[in-house]
């Protein structure tokens, strides 16, 4: 009996986790483009973009009559970010928050405001149209219209 009420709790909880998300945007979804492989990986309202195999960005992700909205909650920073003209960084993944304080910590000089302003340009929210069609999925930006299409891997 235990054994059938935990398979219950735990459909539920994936049903609940994945409502209001488009469970045909889940996988890998792929292109190059000029020489630059880059990838979205989609997985239940939670999304990693990649380059040429590096994690660049994670988030989370919504969808509603075929919107895409992203918010972007992680950014890959290496040790020459910016040129090494903010410092030298770990190479790891920034919440907005953390990278605006390693900034702020490696430059007392600059100020906090100016510093907070130019990070959250780096963590965007993106609004995208986006329609499937078999293993392809064209994305295209809302305010300019630019369009990109990713096959599925």
């Amino acid at each position: 009996m235990k054994k059938i009420e935990l398979m219950c709790i735990l459909l539920l909880m994936a049903t609940f986790f994945s409502y209001g998300q488009e469970t045909s945007l889940n996988g890998i979804w792929g292109r190059s483009q000029e020489g630059i492989r880059q990838e979205w990986r989609f997985n239940n309202g939670v999304f990693e973009s990649f380059q040429d195999g590096v994690l660049q960005y994670q988030g989370n992700y919504t969808t509603n009559n075929n919107v895409l909205t992203m918010n972007f909650t992680h950014m890959f920073v290496g040790p020459n970010f910016q040129g090494g003209a903010l410092g030298r960084f770990e190479s790891r993944l920034y919440s907005q928050n953390e990278l605006a304080q390693a900034i702020i910590s490696r430059n007392p000089r600059l100020d906090r405001s100016g510093v907070i302003e130019m990070v959250d340009r780096w963590f965007p929210t993106w609004l995208l149209s986006y329609s499937i069609n078999g293993n392809s999925l064209s994305l295209t930006f809302m305010p300019n219209g630019e369009t990109g299409v990713f096959i599925k891997q």
